[in-house]
C-alpha cells in the first residue's frame, strides 16, 4: 500500500513539475485549452515569461492571455489563426513571437500591431500562405531575425532595406526572385544568416560583392550548376551549403575565403575531380562535404 502511495505521489509530482514550471523563465508548454486556462488561474501575471501553445488549434487568440503582460516569447505555431488581437501592442517585453503554419494574416495589420511591440527581435511566420509583403514591414525595425519559409513570395518590398539590424533571414521555399533580392538587401550591413534552400534558384546572386557580410548561406535544393569566380568576395563566409544542386563546375577562388569552415556540395559524375582534390588540399580546416549526383 505505501509502494502504491509513493508511486502516485511521484508521478503527481512529475506531472506538476512538468505543467508548471519552477521559475519564470521556463517555457510553458501548454498541451490544450484547459491547461491554457490552469496557468491562467494559478500564475501571476509577472510569473510567465515563455509560453508554447503550438498546436492547439486555436481559431482566435484567447483573450486571457493579456494577463500577461510581461510574455518574452510566444509561441502559436501550428494553429489556425488568421489575426492576432490589439492587446499584442501591450506587450513591451516581447522579444520573440512565432506564428507559423497558420491560416495566414493580413500583413499590414499584423505588422501594425506589432510596430507597437519595441522590442521585438524575432518573428516567424512560415507556412502562411504569404504572396506578398507589404511596406509596413519597415515598422518593425527592430527585427533580428524574420523568418519567411514555406509561402510564396517572389519579391520583397524596397522598403525591406529599412531593418538595418536584421541579421537573419530565412527564405526557404519560396520562389524568390534572387536578382531582385541582391537590390533589397543591399543596404542590410548586419546580413550574416540568408537561407534560400529549394527556391528554384538557377544561378549565384549578382553582385556578390553586395553580400559580403554573410557568415552563412544555404542554397541546398535548387538549379545552381556553377560555382562562380566572384565567391572569393564573400569573405566572412563561414558557413556554404549547396546540397542537391548538381555542380558541373566550381571556381578555385573558394580557397580564397580563409573564414569558410564548412562546404557542402552536390557535384555531377562529369566534373573535374582533381579540382575537388585541390581545394580540398588547400583549406586544411574547412570540413568538405561532396555529394554526387546520379
Amino acid at each position: 500500500m505505501l509502494l502504491k502511495i509513493l508511486k502516485i505521489l511521484i508521478f503527481f509530482f512529475i506531472y506538476a513539475y512538468n505543467t508548471y514550471p519552477v521559475t519564470k523563465n521556463d517555457t510553458i508548454k501548454i498541451n490544450s485549452y484547459e491547461e491554457f486556462l490552469n496557468i491562467v488561474n494559478n500564475y501571476k501575471a509577472d510569473e510567465v515569461g515563455y509560453l508554447d501553445m503550438d498546436a492547439l488549434f486555436l481559431k482566435e487568440v484567447p483573450p486571457e492571455l493579456s494577463k500577461f503582460l510581461n510574455l518574452k516569447t510566444l509561441s502559436l505555431n501550428l494553429n489556425l489563426l488568421s489575426e492576432i488581437p490589439d492587446f499584442f501592442s501591450n506587450y513591451k517585453q516581447l522579444t520573440t513571437l512565432s506564428l507559423g503554419s497558420n491560416s495566414g494574416f493580413d500583413l499590414e495589420r499584423l505588422f501594425e500591431i506589432l510596430s507597437k511591440t519595441p522590442n521585438l527581435e524575432k518573428l516567424d511566420l512560415y507556412l502562411n500562405r504569404i504572396n506578398t509583403i507589404p511596406p509596413s514591414i519597415s515598422k518593425l525595425k527592430k527585427l533580428k531575425y524574420l523568418g519567411l519559409a514555406h509561402n510564396k513570395i517572389i519579391y520583397l518590398p524596397g522598403e525591406f532595406d529599412s531593418l538595418g539590424v536584421l541579421s537573419s533571414l530565412n527564405l526557404s521555399d519560396n520562389p524568390i526572385n534572387v536578382d531582385s533580392l541582391t537590390i533589397i538587401i543591399r543596404p542590410l550591413n548586419n546580413l550574416k544568416s540568408l537561407d534560400l534552400y529549394s527556391c528554384n534558384i538557377k544561378h549565384f546572386p549578382l553582385c556578390m560583392e553586395l553580400f559580403g557580410n554573410l557568415e552563412e548561406l544555404i542554397l541546398d535544393g535548387n538549379d545552381i550548376d556553377v560555382i562562380p569566380d566572384d565567391i572569393r568576395l564573400l569573405k566572412n563566409l563561414s558557413s556554404l551549403q549547396m546540397a542537391g544542386n548538381g555542380l558541373r563546375n566550381l571556381s578555385e577562388n573558394i580557397i580564397e575565403l580563409s573564414q569558410l569552415k564548412f562546404l557542402l556540395i552536390t557535384i555531377l559524375p562529369n566534373i573535374n575531380k582533381s579540382k575537388i582534390e585541390f581545394i580540398k588540399a588547400k583549406m586544411p580546416n574547412c570540413r568538405i562535404i561532396v555529394l554526387s549526383q546520379e
